[in-house]
């Protein structure tokens, strides 16, 4: 069990760290899954899933740069006011992502509405998007993760940070919360999967189990490779 009133370590940090690799996995396979679509063959219809999953990615990335933007980042500026400069940055780059995710949404609707030639130019337009989206998030986790893990290891304590990961939860809608724990499982190896599953109240490992997951594999179902295999 981790002294609560020591410094974060590492280890500390998967659910954060796991967090960023979901991100990236997830637009990874966006940026990789929609050049694929053909209408004529089931394209409306994976572009209708992607978009349902991507809807809920933004709902899951809203969500934790809340948590940063409101309490992380302020909390290591008090820590050490020079971070600020590291704060200005990062907060810059949420501000750049935030059209960019909105941009995306609104492509997948006109995808999912369109037929025929104007099919293939509408998933042109999204696949652009999707890797904007995907470069400068990269570029962003990169900076975030080189600013963020040394200064939170350095002064801020195990009690300080579940304290404010149980205050940034606080009004998160129950849609979403449901998600965070398959999104992060998806991402994690064995050893980092047994770990959580450890720690999580007996309850929620049940939901996990027999609704959570299953309602995850069904939202991501469209971004399955073997899948597009068969029907692109």
């Amino acid at each position: 069990m981790a002294n609560k009133d020591a410094l974060l370590t590492l280890e500390d940090l998967d659910l954060y760290l796991l967090a960023h690799r979901a991100i990236r996995q997830d637009l990874a396979r966006f940026s990789a899954r929609v050049p694929t679509l053909r209408h004529a063959a089931g394209g409306t219809t994976r572009a209708i899933g992607m978009g349902e999953w991507f809807e809920r990615l933004r709902a899951l990335l809203e969500q934790h740069h809340q948590g940063e933007d409101s309490w992380l980042f302020p909390l290591l500026v008090e820590r050490d006011p020079a971070w600020a400069s590291h704060e200005a940055e990062l907060a810059a780059d949420h501000h750049k992502l935030d059209p960019l995710l909105a941009s995306a949404g609104d492509r997948f609707r006109a995808l999912a509405r369109a037929a025929g030639p104007e099919f293939d130019a509408r998933r042109d337009e999204l696949a652009s998007d999707l890797l904007e989206l995907e470069t400068l998030m990269s570029g962003h986790l990169e900076r975030e993760e080189a600013a963020t893990i040394p200064a939170m290891t350095a002064t801020v304590t195990y009690r300080e940070f579940m304290k404010l990961e149980r205050a940034s939860a606080k009004g998160v809608p129950m849609s979403t919360m449901m998600l965070i724990l398959p999104w992060v499982m998806d991402v994690a190896d064995e050893g980092q999967q047994a770990k959580i599953a450890g720690v999580i109240p007996w309850p929620v490992r049940m939901l996990y189990r027999f609704s959570w997951k299953k309602k995850y594999d069904r939202l991501t179902s469209s971004l399955a490779a073997s899948d597009l295999a068969a029907t692109g």
